[in-house]
């Protein structure tokens, strides 16, 4: 019976992982550190930021707590790719939004802005503290952009060769890149998207254990594991169920 209810959640449900990044989505927005004083409490959006000027925070970068932010706008992308053109758009410009939320604070750019009109583009970059969180956040939207451009020529051209149309030499090739290399077959693809996403996920959550006693240190007082975390946990063993779901049935194919 379980196994039955594993098998229809996370592998039938097509909506799944759209429930899944709106549940990161959240997390990350809701209280992950909690202190008794509301001023000290902080999300992982205030940990992604904070940890960055914590002391005693070791090798863990800001940047982790981003990971489920990067996360969440690819699951989206990913799940509305077998809409319509409608619904395409709406989902690449929610993932937008989402990946959006992992840039640096308004502030920081404008400092960039600055740097960058007086001491010229390279070396405004190379003194920006927060490049690295710059540079993921807006590749990573290239690349959905790219993502969503790339599947919906694949769709057309799949139209045009019904209709024994010749369509264009670009998407002939992107075409034959998408399709016909079995490396990145659509469901190769989805499965491998998947598995990083859950390692992804698991990264900020051990991180907060292993930065706590630093912010600790830094406050003088306790924190406790807010309903984000515990939130984030929940959308970790989801994704879990939907990875493992996806295993079980290749080995029984």
């Amino acid at each position: 019976m379980s196994q039955m209810i594993t098998k229809h959640l996370a592998l039938r449900t097509k909506h799944f992982p759209i429930i899944i990044s709106m549940l990161l989505v959240v997390a990350h927005l809701l209280p992950w550190a909690s202190h008794a004083t509301a001023a000290l409490t902080l999300s992982a959006n205030d940990l992604a930021f904070f940890t960055h000027f914590t002391p005693g925070a070791g090798i863990f970068r800001n940047e982790w707590f981003y990971l489920p932010v990067w996360v969440s706008a690819i699951l989206l992308t990913m799940s509305t790719l077998a809409q319509g053109k409608v619904g395409r758009l709406i989902g690449l410009l929610g993932s937008c939004a989402i990946a959006a939320l992992a840039l640096p604070r308004y502030q920081f750019l404008i400092g960039l802005r600055d740097a960058i009109r007086q001491q010229g583009l390279r070396s405004g970059l190379a003194g920006f503290e927060f490049g690295l969180q710059l540079g993921v956040t807006l590749a990573l939207i290239f690349l959905l952009v790219l993502w969503v451009a790339v599947d919906a020529i694949k769709e057309a051209g799949e139209l045009r060769r019904g209709k024994d149309a010749q369509p264009n030499l670009f998407s002939v090739r992107l075409y034959s890149f998408w399709v016909k290399n079995p490396f990145i077959s659509s469901t190769k693809l989805a499965f491998l998207l998947e598995l990083i996403c859950l390692m992804a996920c698991i990264v900020p959550a051990l991180g907060l254990l292993s930065v706590q006693s630093a912010i600790e240190t830094l406050y003088q007082s306790n924190i406790t594991l807010g309903s984000g975390w515990w939130l984030h946990l929940i959308a970790i063993f989801g994704l879990a169920l939907r990875v493992g779901a996806k295993i079980r049935a290749a080995f029984r194919s």
